[in-house]
């Protein structure tokens, strides 16, 4: 049973750009179902935000995850903005991991 879940959502007045909601448990036991059905959801968007909210667990490999999206998105022929909406005590626990602030792990 997935503990997660990945719904997107096309623009309807900007052809290829879509939202990507990513929620649940983000960790390390998932990591490759939701590789693959982010990427799957991806297809056909050239433009993308990805709204990481509703977490209960992200852990360091969704965050190097998203990270090499970012970083990757001449290679892919996309642009990612990716933005946390993340509760406040799983944003302080980042944050004393040294998470200081997640939009910056993206630009």
């Amino acid at each position: 049973m997935d503990n997660y879940s990945i719904s997107s959502f096309p623009n309807q007045e900007a052809d290829s750009t879509g939202l990507i909601q990513l929620k649940g448990e983000l960790s390390i036991q998932h990591i490759h179902d939701i590789k693959k059905n982010l990427e799957e959801a991806m297809k056909g968007f050239k433009t993308i935000e990805l709204l990481i909210c509703d977490t209960s667990i992200i852990d360091l490999t969704i965050l190097q995850y998203l990270l090499s999206l970012k970083k990757s998105e001449n290679t892919l022929g996309k642009t990612f903005k990716i933005i946390f909406e993340l509760e406040d005590d799983l944003s302080e626990l980042l944050e004393h991991a040294g998470f200081k602030n997640l939009e910056n792990l993206t630009k």
